[in-house]
């Protein structure tokens, strides 16, 4: 799918390719797949919401805190990200005084509008038993003390696990830049709190994607190697207008995102369109700067991606390009990676 980012703090526009979640997963060995969907309803007001699944990043409202809303109602696909065994579901919830216009001159940001809250329900639906599964609930609220807090049946849920951490933290780019124009610094605010809530929760009788095997990330320097060598593939792929190449890079997640969503491969591989980008005006693939970039690995270290240091949805892979209004544009190509065999394939 294709998504557009506007960022507000200016007219430039970026379009965030993500691999196939917000993309995919990757093939499996498993004879014949259950005939099923795992998704997670999430529904927030008045407070900063992200939701994980195993780590992995399938939804936040952060355009709407900038907006000083914190809302949002929405579906994600968690199936991808899920194994056999133990998993977890995770809300991060922050106030919304973080993201305000006049940030810098509070002393307390940890103040929260006592109707605030975010529910996120994952659902496990059998298509053919014909039966749906609650997986795992996460429903955070503001306590009487003015804190959030997780609440299972209008009672506190002891069963969440609770920590209270930092948000991942941002820099600013002075050379290379991905993009043409400012991006504001209240999208990622310094060192923000951030009340982060798990669920753990078992399942069974999944496929057996290629991340469950993979190797898991260690920061050595052979995997870094690695990892650039598979974003510098897909780089080349796209500036040489290699399109068969870049459907077989992604042809591994879109296998499971077929799986995920009763679909078929080619179908998820015909919906990114690739070929369009080159229609675009002035269309070019951005240089990568490899300083300019966190490494972030996720799901027990099983995938890993890297991401712009001003803007955390932005990836290596980017193409500039002047679109219909005469504005400067961009595309972020933003799959997540897992070293299967040894080497970065795509399977998110």
């Amino acid at each position: 799918m294709q998504i557009l980012k506007k960022c507000s703090s200016m007219k430039f526009r970026h379009r965030v390719l993500l691999s196939l979640l917000m993309l995919t997963g990757a093939a499996m060995a498993q004879a014949k797949e259950r005939n099923i969907e795992i998704r997670t309803a999430i529904d927030s007001k008045y407070l900063f919401c992200e939701v994980k699944t195993n780590g992995v990043p399938g939804y936040d409202n952060r355009a709407s805190a900038l907006r000083g809303e914190g809302a949002g109602t929405t579906s994600t696909n968690s199936y991808i990200a899920m194994s056999n065994g133990a998993n977890e579901l995770t809300v991060e919830v922050g106030s919304l005084d973080w993201f305000a216009e006049n940030a810098a001159e509070l002393e307390n940001k940890e103040k929260f509008n006592p109707a605030a809250y975010c529910k996120a329900v994952m659902t496990l639906v059998d298509y053919d038993n014909r039966q749906t599964v609650n997986l795992a609930t996460l429903d955070i609220r503001i306590n009487q003390q003015g804190l959030p807090e997780a609440y299972l049946n209008n009672e506190p849920d002891k069963t969440a696990i609770f920590k209270k951490i930092t948000s991942h933290p941002t820099e600013r780019v002075t050379k290379n830049k991905a993009t043409s124009g400012n991006i504001t610094p209240r999208a990622y605010p310094d060192n923000m709190t951030l009340y982060q809530f798990t669920q753990p929760f078992t399942v069974s009788d999944l496929p057996d994607w290629q991340w469950v095997h993979s190797e898991p990330y260690t920061g050595s320097p052979e995997q870094i190697a690695l990892l650039k060598e598979a974003y510098s593939e897909l780089w080349l792929a796209l500036k040489n207008k290699d399109i068969k190449k870049v459907r077989k890079l992604h042809t591994p997640a879109a296998e499971s995102w077929a799986i995920t969503t009763r679909s078929t491969a080619e179908e998820i591989l015909d919906s990114q369109r690739y070929n369009t980008i080159y229609d675009e005006k002035n269309a070019e693939m951005k240089t990568i700067d490899w300083g300019n970039f966190y490494i972030i690995p996720m799901n027990n270290g099983k995938m890993v991606r890297m991401v712009y240091k001003e803007n955390l949805r932005f990836s290596p892979v980017g193409i500039s390009y002047i679109d219909s209004d005469g504005d400067k544009s961009s595309y972020f190509f933003s799959p997540i990676f897992s070293l299967v065999n040894g080497k970065y394939i795509p399977v998110i």
